[in-house]
């Protein structure tokens, strides 16, 4: 059994533009969510989800597994139901598996 935290962030907001990657200090929304999973130490893994290739950049050198987002997934129409059985069935999560939602 794997506990996964599992962040997702669409690169296009209707209300703050590119708003994962805005500072709040020295760090961004995506490295404070990212640090937070990884200091709880309660995840075996941490998988981030986006459209946004910088951001997968990002949280990829900082230790996330990450799983690019295409299609109607990446668009604002994309509930987040649809977004989590995407990635599901994409990293193979069984039913052992657990899953921690960390909105950005």
């Amino acid at each position: 059994m794997s506990e996964i935290c599992f962040i997702p962030a669409r690169a296009g907001s209707q209300r703050v533009a590119s708003k994962n990657a805005l500072k709040v200090g020295d760090r961004s929304l995506l490295e404070i969510a990212i640090e937070l999973a990884q200091a709880t130490g309660l995840f075996s893994e941490i998988h981030f989800s986006s459209d946004d290739e910088g951001l997968l950049r990002r949280a990829e050198s900082m230790g996330a597994r990450v799983f690019s987002r295409t299609g109607y997934l990446a668009g604002n129409t994309a509930g987040l139901i649809a977004v989590i059985q995407d990635h599901l069935t994409r990293a193979s999560l069984g039913p052992r598996d657990r899953l921690c939602l960390f909105p950005v």
